[in-house]
C-alpha cells in the first residue's frame, strides 16, 4: 500500500511537500493505472492533480519504470507542483487564509478560466513556500496571502 501522509495541511506550511516522496507519487500513479483510488483523502487529492496534469503523465509513466527518474522539468519540481496544487485546493475549500476565495473569485470574474486563476494562487504559494524553505522556516500564511494578492493584481493588470 501507499504510506499515508501525516498532516499535509496548509496550516503546517505545505507539509505535504516535506512528506511527499517520489515513491509515494509512483505508488499513486500505479494505483491510478490500475483504476484504484486511495482511501486517504489527501493522497486522493494528490492523485487527482497528477491525473489532471496531462502534460506530466509521461513523467509519471517514466517514474513507474525507473524510480530514479528526475522530477524536474524546465526548472520546475513536479513533486512540489502537485503538492502545492493539493494544498491550494484545500486552502480554497477552507478559505485559509481568509480572503483567498475572494482573490480566486476576482480572477474568475475578470475572465480568467478557473484553472488559470487557481494556478495564479498556486504560483504564489509555491514561491512563498520555496522562500520559506530557503530561509529554513515554515511558510507564513500572511506572507502567502500578500503574495497571492499581489500576483492576482498583476495578472488582472495584464488582461
Amino acid at each position: 500500500g501507499i504510506p499515508a501522509l501525516h498532516g499535509p495541511s496548509l496550516r503546517a506550511g505545505p507539509a505535504a511537500v516535506k512528506a511527499l516522496t517520489p515513491e509515494i507519487l509512483s505508488g499513486l500513479w500505479k494505483s491510478y493505472r490500475a483504476d484504484e483510488a486511495p482511501s486517504d483523502p489527501e493522497l486522493a487529492a494528490l492523485q487527482k492533480f497528477m491525473v489532471l496534469h496531462g502534460d506530466m503523465h509521461e513523467v509519471w509513466d517514466r517514474l513507474l519504470a525507473d524510480p530514479g527518474t528526475p522530477l524536474e522539468r524546465e526548472g520546475e519540481n513536479l513533486l512540489i507542483h502537485i503538492a502545492i496544487d493539493s494544498a491550494v485546493e484545500r486552502a480554497l475549500a477552507e478559505n485559509q487564509p481568509p480572503g483567498l476565495q475572494a482573490l480566486f473569485s476576482a480572477l474568475v470574474q475578470k475572465g480568467f478560466p478557473e484553472g488559470d486563476a487557481f494556478h495564479v494562487l498556486a504560483q504564489a504559494m509555491q514561491h512563498e513556500f520555496l522562500l520559506g524553505a530557503e530561509a529554513g522556516r515554515e511558510m507564513d500564511l500572511g506572507d502567502f496571502f500578500r503574495r497571492a494578492a499581489d500576483y492576482c493584481r498583476q495578472a488582472m493588470e495584464q488582461v
